[in-house]
């Protein structure tokens, strides 16, 4: 791992935790949408799981928008 690849291992894992945090708080939608930014920027697909999951599962249509073009971004 380099730098940043630990960053952006980092940055997932806080999505993956806002995540299920959402469920009950819907105040993560901006953060989230950051965060979904974030990971388009490595150009990793490792993250496509990730980002699919966001957009598969939120019922915010402005969180699921960044997240479908985060995996755009990615692909």
């Amino acid at each position: 791992f380099g730098t940043d690849d630990k960053v952006f291992e980092l940055i997932a894992w806080n999505l993956r935790q806002m995540k299920n945090d959402f469920q009950t708080k819907g105040e993560y939608v901006d953060t989230m949408a950051w965060l979904c930014k974030a990971l388009a920027a490595s150009g990793d697909k490792k993250y496509l799981k990730d980002l699919q999951s966001i957009a598969d599962n939120t019922q915010s249509m402005k969180l699921r928008s960044y997240a479908k073009k985060s995996m755009l971004a990615i692909e």
